[in-house]
């Protein structure tokens, strides 16, 4: 028993010294950032003409994203570069999840609403303020900028390019001669009406990949943003899940012919042809579970160093990427790793146990009601009737990069 009792103790204090150092990691990497992010600033000269500065703007700061990385972010970049460039500004600290979109809402209720939203956040903030505004009856007309302050920051990435920093978006956004229009996916539940539509630029996502990004936005946040970024795929991978369920789909663009030596500008397109079709809509493609990941991107780069659909674009005449992988026998955990590895230069596009398809609308029929919806990391509500659709809505939405 004393033995057992040792052995728990041991345990428990290494798993607090692990905590600790991790910790003591992130904060010593939060220092470095912050002294290189202040001399960037400091060296900086203000572009000579800027959209944004002719704007009324209004930047809404998620104090907590990346461990407390938000607020850094905003005093030490973006109110010195917008105040340097000239650029007049309401500043909108948030409190608790959901503040963002009803703060967004309340700006585009105004009788003057704002031209702008800048959001100093991750996607999570992004997708709330993209709702918000259209709650509050502006559309896409409110245009939005973001600036990297999250974990996983892939709509930045998409933008921005990879690894860029709050001070590179910045740069990016003053510099800009104008928003720009990009396509949006907007979430129905048809079974529901009474559901209110959710709208995002980013990733819809289902099964493995939503079970990811499930634990990394909930349980598992107190762990800090390296501890749980790198845990949370070891996770889903050991745990191997397969989803029963059905797709249906519409095809969206021209077949392109195989490409023996695939490089990521040229990868072939799975073929839709050779589905069967829907017997509820003969313009749809079916396509058959049990699945271990789904998703479907308006983006190339998921955030965290990863590329899930490498060739989806942002404003594609409402076209977006559907990647599927089905959990078969095949599909060993060492399989799921060696996949998983893969994404990060979107390798993973090219192997036999991945498919990927153009579509414009998707309708997703999850049986056994496990499981998690997630638009850009935010939990959507399982369907009560069995079906969620997904439309891509073309340059619906303005963008500033």
């Amino acid at each position: 028993m004393m033995t057992c009792v040792s052995t728990l103790a041991c345990a428990a204090l290494l798993v607090a010294l692990i905590l600790a150092a991790h910790r003591l990691i992130d904060a010593i990497a939060c220092a470095v950032s912050r002294r290189r992010l202040r001399a960037k600033v400091a060296a900086w000269t203000p572009p000579g003409v800027s959209w944004i500065a002719r704007q009324r703007v209004v930047v809404i700061v998620n104090p907590n994203a990346g461990a407390g990385w938000g607020d850094c972010v905003y005093e030490d970049v973006v109110r010195p570069m917008l105040r340097r460039a000239g650029v007049e500004h309401e500043v909108v600290r948030t409190t608790c999840a959901g503040m963002a979109e009803r703060e967004a809402a309340e700006l585009a209720s105004r009788k003057v609403p704002v031209d702008c939203v800048l959001s100093v956040s991750g996607d999570g903030q992004l997708h709330e303020c993209l709702n918000g505004l259209r709650g509050g009856g502006t559309g896409g007309r409110t245009a939005l900028a973001v600036v990297p302050a999250g974990t996983g920051n892939g709509m930045s990435d998409t933008c921005f390019g990879r690894g860029s920093d709050a001070f590179e978006a910045l740069c990016s956004i003053l510099c800009a001669s104008g928003p720009t229009p990009v396509d949006v996916m907007r979430l129905t539940y048809p079974d529901e009406p009474a559901r209110t539509p959710r709208h995002d630029l980013h990733f819809f996502c289902w099964a493995a990949f939503a079970d990811h990004d499930y634990v990394t936005e909930n349980g598992w946040r107190w762990l800090g943003p390296l501890l749980k970024v790198a845990l949370a795929p070891l996770y889903v991978i050991a745990q191997r899940r397969g989803y029963a369920g059905t797709v249906e789909f519409e095809p969206a663009g021209a077949l392109e012919p195989p490409d023996p030596e695939w490089k990521r500008e040229a990868y072939p397109y799975s073929d839709a042809a050779a589905l069967p079709p829907s017997p509820h809509d003969a313009s749809l493609r079916v396509l058959e579970g049990p699945f271990w990941c789904l998703a479907v991107g308006n983006c190339p780069e998921g955030g965290s160093a990863t590329l899930p659909v490498p060739r989806a674009r942002m404003a594609d005449g409402g076209r977006a990427d559907l990647l599927v992988c089905r959990h078969t026998p095949r599909l060993t955990r060492w399989r799921c790793l060696q996949l998983f590895l893969m994404m990060e230069k979107g390798e993973h596009v090219a192997q036999p146990d991945v498919a990927v398809y153009k579509t414009r609308r998707l309708r997703l029929y999850p049986r056994g009601g496990a499981g998690h919806l997630q638009l850009s990391g935010q939990e959507m509500p399982m369907p009560r009737g069995g079906v969620v659709q997904l439309d891509v809505l073309p340059d619906d939405q303005l963008l500033v990069f």
